[in-house]
């Protein structure tokens, strides 16, 4: 006889959800001094009272001071304190320590509200109970270090690792329903945005799959985004650039050293919203293509390369006032970490159980490639010219080989690139392109979403609440 499905309201049962969330989404700390150094509701204040007004600073903020390279170890999630929305059950949780202006309401919908959002779920039952967790991490670190966790016999998120937040949740949600009739399911996670690599890296190369029903991803980065690049070369916007720079030479110093960034850079298996692989591209005035990259491989093409004036990274950008040499040795090292990670994960590295909704929409646009576009249609070969980058994605190209005016070079010729604008429906972040090319379910909403805020979204609420009911009912 088949078991009764959510459809006719069946016997009382309780899912535990685990929350991952997107890179910025967790509050960091200082190890150490234990100031917090990621908290947009208190940036504004921090910036202006000069707390991280330069390279120097917002690196040493976020990577270390000017005799350091990265460390893991250097910034640690800031799990919360009681008080205000904040209870001890909260805390446990891990809720305290995900940025509550990005998540707090969304995580209150999951676990009181979704389920009577769902069409699959009958008007007036009550008999699926969601119990909530959440994962902050340091989103600064390798994706794969940042599922595994320190192994903290206390602590939240990243502090204990993925797999005992996962265990607690089963075994807490067991010990509240004891007495109760009620059966506990198999545990869902779900993730936003880079949070998608962290959860994928805990079932396919820290061997979590098993323990877990199933995976919900949103907005996830599948293979990188070009908007990782556009940001290396021209800052990034809104409350992250408070930290992670306004222009080239800020976010060089911090994302430039952190794992966790690079790894959102598109990797080789990258593809464009129209399935293009050819991402960077250098063009003339009239949009003649000069240059198409990635032939192949974008991390010796692009990332490593320090020949040409497009490459990602100025060494002399990683380190300000520190050891040039020791900073771009260390780059390479977690250039190599994200390289290694992507390959790893390979081209079917999700749970066999996977959904995933993105925004194919044309009001958020983003980058699914990168313009670089002349201001002469005859540009002369750059290799010969004094390149001038004004650090917010425009590079001036000057010829200062002959005459002096009042002791500086005379330009005889001179022409610039600049990048061009987003060009690929998306959210703002992440193109369309990295849902549309999965081997796993994945739905795109054309109503849209603003990247940060997608789990905010009707659409995507939507989707969520009927896949969780979904994932009810295949385990009944």
């Amino acid at each position: 006889m088949s078991r009764p499905s959510v459809a006719s309201c069946p016997e009382r049962v309780a899912l535990p959800v685990i929350f991952v969330p997107g890179i910025m989404g967790s509050r960091l700390r200082n190890a150490n001094t234990r100031k917090l150094m990621w908290l947009p509701e208190s940036m504004w204040a921090q910036f202006l009272d000069k707390g991280l007004s330069d390279a120097i600073e917002k690196r040493t903020a976020l990577v270390g001071k000017k005799e350091q390279n990265f460390n893991p170890n250097y910034l640690e999630v800031h799990p919360g304190t009681v008080g205000g929305v904040f209870t001890e059950q909260r805390i446990s949780r891990g809720w305290g320590g995900v940025l509550w202006s990005f998540y707090g309401g969304f995580l209150s919908w999951l676990e009181y509200t979704a389920k009577f959002e769902s069409s699959k779920l009958p008007r007036g039952c009550d008999s699926v109970n969601y119990e909530v967790w959440a994962y902050p991490y340091n989103w600064t670190d390798d994706n794969k270090n940042s599922a595994k966790g320190k192994g903290k016999p206390k602590g939240v998120g990243s502090d204990v690792g993925l797999k005992k937040v996962v265990e607690t949740a089963i075994s807490q949600t067991t010990e509240k329903y004891k007495d109760q009739d009620v059966r506990i399911l198999k545990p869902v996670l779900v993730t936003h945005s880079m949070g998608g690599l962290v959860g994928r890296a805990f079932c396919k190369l820290l061997g979590g799959e098993d323990m877990l029903h199933g995976v919900i991803h949103g907005a996830m980065p599948t293979d990188g985004v070009p908007t990782t690049y556009k940001r290396m070369l021209a800052g990034a916007e809104g409350a992250p650039a408070l930290v992670l720079g306004w222009d080239q030479a800020e976010t060089t110093a911090t994302a430039g050293n952190m794992p966790g960034a690079l790894q959102l850079l598109p990797n080789k298996r990258h593809k464009g919203a129209d399935g293009s692989r050819n991402w960077l591209r250098v063009n003339t005035h009239r949009r003649v293509m000069l240059e198409s990259l990635p032939r192949a491989d974008p991390y010796s093409e692009i990332y490593r390369n320090q020949s040409d004036w497009w490459h990602l990274i100025d060494k002399n950008l990683l380190n300000p006032g520190g050891d040039t040499e020791s900073a771009y040795k260390d780059y390479l090292k977690q250039l190599d970490k994200a390289e290694a990670f992507h390959d790893a994960l390979g081209p079917n590295g999700f749970h066999p159980n996977t959904r995933m909704f993105y925004s194919e929409d044309e009001g958020h646009l983003a980058w699914d490639h990168i313009d670089w576009n002349c201001s002469v249609s005859d540009p002369k070969d750059a290799a010969g010219l004094m390149r001038i980058p004004t650090g917010l994605g425009t590079i001036s190209f000057i010829d200062a080989s002959g005459d002096t005016y009042q002791g500086y070079p005379a330009a005889k010729h001179e022409y610039y690139y600049s990048i061009g604008s987003a060009n690929a429906p998306g959210d703002g972040t992440v193109h369309a392109g990295s849902g549309k090319f999965v081997p796993v379910m994945s739905v795109p909403t054309t109503s849209g979403f603003e990247h940060a805020a997608a789990f905010n979204s009707f659409a995507a609420r939507r989707l969520l609440a009927d896949w969780l009911v979904e994932m009810v009912n295949e385990q009944l």
